[in-house]
């Protein structure tokens, strides 16, 4: 199992731009919505980035968020209000808790502080969506952002396309508070047990 990461590139290298944002779009999502994305991942620093699906739940305004790799036997569960980050591993049938900074980049977030463009309008995955453009170290990065703080693109942060990502289906509706909790008869596990666990 590889190491769990959150898609740091969108917002690690946004963080990177001066000017001060005055036009920006939602930093959340504002209601329960569930995100299927291809993320374009580099796994070899000397290949192309390989496309993976990925989904993620919002529910609570933002507040709670839940980020999973199609391929992969875990997923974390980040709570804005509680400031605590879940991660569930299946096979152990068990889950980790560890402090969460809100204000930590996710990769499917715009981060409040980052100077912003307004472009012009786009349809991804059948919703219609807002280009804002960003100046980076890499050049100049671009995400389309709904309304109401979805982010259904990100693209140009990096060179080798790396991060990329694109939503490919958006279903609005309330996300049960379930998908945010460990799965029935799962124990809390030690941290140090629980990051062997992923490193395998």
């Amino acid at each position: 199992m590889r190491p769990f990461r959150l898609v740091a590139p969108l917002g690690a290298l946004l963080l990177t731009a001066q000017a001060p944002a005055t036009d920006k779009p939602p930093a959340h999502p504002t209601g329960d919505v569930t995100v299927e994305y291809t993320v374009m991942e580099l796994d070899n620093p000397t290949e192309p980035p390989r496309a993976r699906p990925i989904q993620v739940w919002w529910a609570k305004g933002g507040a709670e968020m839940r980020i999973q790799m199609g391929d992969e036997r875990y997923y974390v569960v980040l709570d804005r209000d509680t400031k605590l980050a879940t991660m569930v591993l299946l096979d152990e049938h068990g889950y980790v808790e560890t402090p969460y900074d809100p204000n930590r980049p996710t990769g499917f977030t715009v981060p409040a502080n980052i100077p912003l463009m307004r472009g012009n309008g786009d349809v991804v995955a059948g919703y219609p969506c807002t280009l804002w453009h960003a100046k980076v170290t890499a050049g100049e990065g671009v995400v389309c952002v709904t309304e109401d703080g979805v982010l259904l693109q990100a693209n140009g942060f990096n060179d080798n396309h790396n991060g990329d990502l694109t939503a490919t289906s958006v279903v609005y509706g309330p996300v049960p508070e379930s998908v945010f909790a460990p799965p029935t008869g799962f124990r809390k596990l030690d941290l140090a047990v629980s990051a062997g666990a992923v490193r395998r």
